[in-house]
């Protein structure tokens, strides 16, 4: 994790962080590096202590680079404040029924009462979160072993037990809209007293209090692939559940499983005995709709759907072929949407025929999508959370608020201070003309470690990618 801080040519000291996880109120705790722009600190004021040889929260190093022209100038500043750029790893977007929107931001929880307009946010933790679900009166969130709840709109969460006995790591949860008491979760574990791997389901009927573990599948041969978008539950009838997994083992070894009384019990539906399935293929996402279809995209191959849980298929197109998830319309049971890398792929005819919409605002991957109306589409992505209103042809930031961004390097102009660069990790470089007031990409990159700005001309910038 990466804090750079910059003095501009104006004596402004500019502090960048990708997130302090536990101490929401105070914007950083340690910094990796510092860059003096060479005109040195006229303003003065105090800097807070640093904490270099805290070594409760240690890094690889902290390199430190003092003012060329006057080395021993002390690095002052009394003015802090947040510059962006806004955004970050977004991996899960959620709707409340009563309208408010959650999003989930690697090791942070965001809420939106303004349609995504703004964000505020309820929750920094110590790791990468990796589930988050709500009703009526809660927030649940969960990653691997810890699941917490909050009854408060996230001002306070508790620490729930669900099972000691196994190594879960969470990758779904699921609150019934017809009944909110009723909490699913998704997860792969490992049985240590086997000494296998294994996809779990785990289950609470009274809010979360007391839980049932179920192993749906388990081997030991090697770990099972399962993450956010491999499972799915009907909408409007929640004893119908699809779980999917897969196993590389020389090649993909791929699984289907159902559940069609709330989880109690689980069929392998034998996928690979149905469908023909390469080495090198396996179910990256799949959806559930509210008339009970079940589509899956195999990658490389296409797209499946099948209208009996899995006991017989039809294919129904090879475009898209990749993708990172699938969603159907809740409203519209027809309209289905497949999210990829910097693009998404539309159909209103449950598959069959899709309409491709380049996203064109980077980011990456798409690692969720809402659909709240046939027009308005949110996505997740690597950069942060991006709104349509006009059926995806269009796209906007949607990031007011979050400040989550992983700062990778930061570089002020000598030529012209108003110039600064930055490295946004697994999103690009992003360029400001205004002393940080706004930001635009300028260069997508996905692995970023470093920027610089040309000394003599502010419009030459150079960038690291690591490989």
């Amino acid at each position: 994790m990466k804090r750079v801080i910059t003095i501009t040519a104006a004596g402004i000291l500019i502090i960048c962080s990708c997130l302090n996880a536990q101490t929401p109120d105070k914007l950083i705790d340690r910094y990796d590096c510092i860059t003096c722009h060479k005109s040195g600190i006229p303003s003065p004021g105090k800097l807070p202590d640093l904490n270099f040889n805290d070594q409760s929260k240690p890094a690889k190093h902290i390199p430190i680079v003092r003012n060329p022209e006057n080395p021993k100038k002390a690095i002052t500043s009394s003015v802090f404040s947040r510059i962006g750029p806004e955004g970050g790893n977004t991996q899960n977007i959620i709707k409340h029924k009563n309208g408010n929107l959650y999003a989930l931001v690697k090791k942070s929880i965001h809420k939106s009462t303004d349609d995504g307009n703004t964000w505020n946010t309820i929750r920094y933790y110590s790791s990468n979160i990796e589930a988050i679900a709500v009703d009526p009166d809660k927030i649940y969130h969960a990653n691997s072993s810890y699941f917490f709840k909050s009854s408060d709109g996230g001002e306070n969460w508790e620490y729930v037990i669900i099972n000691n006995e196994y190594n879960i790591t969470f990758k779904g949860l699921y609150v019934d809209p017809n009944d909110p008491q009723t909490i699913l979760g998704f997860g792969h574990y490992f049985d240590y007293q086997l000494y296998k791997h294994g996809i779990c389901f785990v289950k609470s009927n009274d809010g979360g209090e007391n839980w049932s573990f179920s192993s749906v599948a388990i081997n030991s041969s090697a770990s099972f692939n399962f993450d956010q978008n491999m499972w799915a539950v009907n909408p409007s009838n929640s004893q119908n559940i699809i779980i999917s997994g897969y196993q590389y083992s020389g090649g993909y070894l791929q699984y289907l499983f159902r559940s069609t009384d709330g989880g109690e019990n689980w069929i392998d539906t034998n996928f690979e005995s149905k469908i023909a399935v390469s080495d090198y293929s396996f179910i990256s996402c799949l959806d559930l709709n509210t008339k009970g279809e079940l589509s899956i995209l195999l990658r490389g191959t296409g797209i499946y759907s099948s209208s009996n849980l899995g006991d017989s298929w039809t294919f129904k197109s090879s475009n898209p072929s990749y993708g990172y998830t699938l969603t159907y319309m809740e409203s519209s049971p027809d309209i289905l949407v497949c999210g990829y890398y910097n693009v998404i792929y539309k159909s209103a005819d449950g598959g069959s025929s899709w309409t491709d919409y380049s996203i064109g605002i980077g980011g990456g991957p798409v690692n969720s999508l809402l659909l709240r109306s046939e027009t308005e589409y949110l996505i997740a992505n690597y950069s942060g959370i991006y709104k349509s209103n006009d059926g995806g042809t269009i796209w906007e930031s949607s990031c007011s608020g979050i400040n989550c961004a992983e700062i990778r390097g930061i570089d002020v102009s000598e030529s012209n201070p108003d110039v600064i660069y930055t490295g946004v990790y697994l999103d690009g470089v992003y360029k400001s003309t205004d002393r940080g007031k706004t930001w635009n990409r300028v260069l997508s990159l996905i692995n970023i470690s470093s920027v610089a700005v040309d000394k003599s001309d502010h419009n030459i910038a150079y960038a690291i990618e690591s490989g």
